[in-house]
């Protein structure tokens, strides 16, 4: 008799929110962690007003992770307004990665994701189409809307850059400096229909590409349909 096949292993790729994963025992979507609505660049520009868009109530329920076993480059965040899209980019500026690897058998595959989240469907295209720009690929993306605790995850890792492969991590790394993210710049994005296209990954993309489809506009006061 064949032995059971094990299911996939896949990550969610962090920077020094390790520290608070670690100590809380439990992975949390963004809107459940401690920090969601005083650490968001879409609230902080916003306000309240941003939780009533469907863009952002979709992004802000979602655990998201890879298949990907290197890295994934979706998940990359930005430093001054540059987008750090590779590994080397990260050592370069001296910042640590971590991933907290769990069984695929927890999580729903991307296609089937973004409907139970109810992301809409012109974000969800834009997502995807900068993604594959940077060299990720959707079909890699699996998550959750719920929490996930330590009795679940399979492994604690941090990407070390002179071996240049993931290594265990032993205890609660010391994170000496929070690198913050970008906040959006005063700027406003809005699609065709001049509906907010909301979303951190979204927002922060489009807005150091300068995408055609979306209209930037600057220190506007009031956000239709919001």
């Amino acid at each position: 008799m064949s032995a059971k096949k094990q299911p996939t292993t896949v990550w969610h790729y962090t920077y020094d929110h390790i520290v608070d994963i670690l100590e809380s025992g439990v992975l949390l979507p963004p809107r459940m962690t401690p920090h969601f609505d005083y650490s968001n660049p879409s609230l902080l520009f916003f306000g309240d007003r941003i939780k009533k868009d469907r863009g952002f109530q979709a992004d802000a329920k979602l655990l998201l992770f890879s298949q990907r076993a290197d890295w994934e480059p979706a998940s990359y965040r930005t430093l001054g307004g540059v987008p750090l899209q590779k590994l080397e980019d990260y050592e370069a500026c001296g910042i640590r990665m971590y991933r907290v690897g769990v069984s695929r058998d927890l999580l729903h595959p991307w296609m089937r994701l973004k409907q139970l989240c109810g992301m809409p469907h012109a974000m969800a295209k834009a997502l995807e189409e900068t993604a594959r720009e940077i060299g990720s690929n959707p079909f890699d993306w699996w998550g959750t809307m719920r929490p996930i605790t330590k009795d679940k995850w399979r492994s604690v890792e941090v990407y070390n850059p002179e071996t240049k492969s993931w290594e265990p991590v032993t205890e609660v790394p010391q994170i000496e400096q929070e690198v913050a993210l970008p906040e959006a710049e005063l700027k406003v994005v809005f699609d065709k229909e001049g509906n907010l296209a909301a979303g951190r990954a979204i927002l922060e993309e489009i807005i150091a590409s300068g995408k055609s489809k979306f209209v930037l506009v600057e220190r506007v006061g009031k956000v239709p349909n919001a």
